[in-house]
């Protein structure tokens, strides 16, 4: 069985959707050694490089945009070259195939429900070509039943069209950091002995703001501060003036932007986070919007407790095992920062976590991507 993947997000970016490809990629390599996966993209970059038997790189060594990557007469012909039984699209859309069975995965809809989050040309990109894929594509995969629904009720799929198969995360959350390299990562760092942690692009609907206002709000009980592991834009600067509005500065660090993780390549593959989860002290994600919340399952295989909110997709994913708030209130966010440094209650939400997080191992989540291709030859 030959299965081409769009790997153009693995290779390039940081985000869920990175994660999510270079997950799914690793996942049935190792797990179906006798599968061939063909990875497309524009091009080859340190961020990625997997090394497997059974994969291999379809590169057209040219630097192509993403928006015109899919439609691309390069991808085409990599695509004819290589011949894969399945084309799997893993950000919303499709190449235009012919005699190739194609399934897409779809991670939200929020560029439609809510598209002040995403900048107009994004916007304009995935209306354009996410229905056009949730047509043409045999089999849509969707990564929680929340997104199924949005799906079924916006674009009018017929609902046995879907498989919800959910996210798992990278094999290293779930194994132990040793101490030598944790102490040797909280000296390079320069790591507090407590602190919150803060995992995903510094954008406006995961909320970062209001994370930094509660904080000012608990700034007379609790000295325990944030480290934020994520890049942004506008946004980031918001944050940033808030912070030194507040005095917070020595209270929240952006460590993506210090030198110490410029210099690591562990660090910007992402390699090295599982050891800061295992370091923190809670993950703090009340994100407004997610179509899963990766880092919720980082978390849980971490044995960290999580902060998360109570709204789209987010309860499906954390059950009993979160501690959740209403992201818009800040008063709720800072009650809950001071509930957190209960041990007992955090001891409680960890073994929880450690239960809720058999449901997204990379075996378990994996296995019905494999068997919906399956299904489709």
């Amino acid at each position: 069985m030959r299965i081409g993947i769009d790997a153009y997000y693995a290779f390039h970016y940081k985000t869920g959707v990175a994660h999510y490809t270079r997950t799914l990629i690793n996942g049935l390599a190792t797990l179906y050694p006798g599968i061939e996966l063909v990875l497309f993209t524009d091009q080859t970059t340190e961020l990625y490089q997997p090394d497997f038997p059974n994969v291999r790189v379809a590169a057209a060594g040219q630097d192509i945009a993403y928006h015109d990557w899919l439609s691309h007469p390069a991808l085409q012909e990599l695509i004819v070259q290589s011949q894969p039984g399945i084309f799997h699209g893993t950000d919303h859309g499709l190449p235009p195939l012919q005699n190739v069975k194609t399934v897409v995965t779809i991670h939200d809809l929020f560029f439609e429900t809510h598209p002040q989050f995403y900048a107009p040309a994004d916007v304009a990109y995935y209306r354009r070509v996410t229905p056009v894929a949730c047509n043409k594509a045999d089999v849509i995969i969707s990564i929680s039943d929340f997104t199924k629904q949005a799906i079924v009720s916006h674009y009018k799929v017929d609902p046995d069209k879907i498989r919800v198969c959910y996210q798992s995360c990278n094999q290293l959350f779930f194994e132990r950091v040793s101490e030598e390299r944790k102490a040797e990562l909280r000296r390079q760092f320069d790591l507090p002995g407590k602190f919150w942690l803060y995992v995903g692009a510094v954008i406006e609907r995961k909320n970062l703001l209001n994370i930094c206002k509660a904080m000012h709000h608990t700034r007379d009980t609790s000295d325990t501060p944030l480290i934020v592991i994520g890049e942004g834009n506008d946004y980031l600067e918001t944050a940033r003036n808030y912070i030194a509005e507040k005095d917070l500065g020595e209270r929240i660090r952006f460590l993506s932007y210090t030198e110490a993780a410029k210099g690591s390549l562990s660090f910007q593959q992402a390699r090295d986070v599982p050891a800061f989860y295992q370091l923190a002290t809670a993950l703090l994600y009340p994100s407004q919007l997610e179509g899963f919340g990766i880092p919720l399952v980082e978390a849980f295989a971490s044995g960290l407790p999580v902060l998360t909110a109570n709204t789209s997709s987010l309860p499906e994913v954390g059950g009993n095992a979160a501690m959740y708030v209403d992201p818009q209130d800040v008063k709720g966010i800072a009650d809950a920062l001071t509930r957190l440094h209960d041990e007992g209650l955090r001891e409680e939400m960890i073994a929880k976590g450690k239960q809720i997080v058999q449901n997204f191992t990379p075996a378990t989540t994996i296995t019905p991507v494999m068997e919906t291709y399956r299904q489709m030859l």
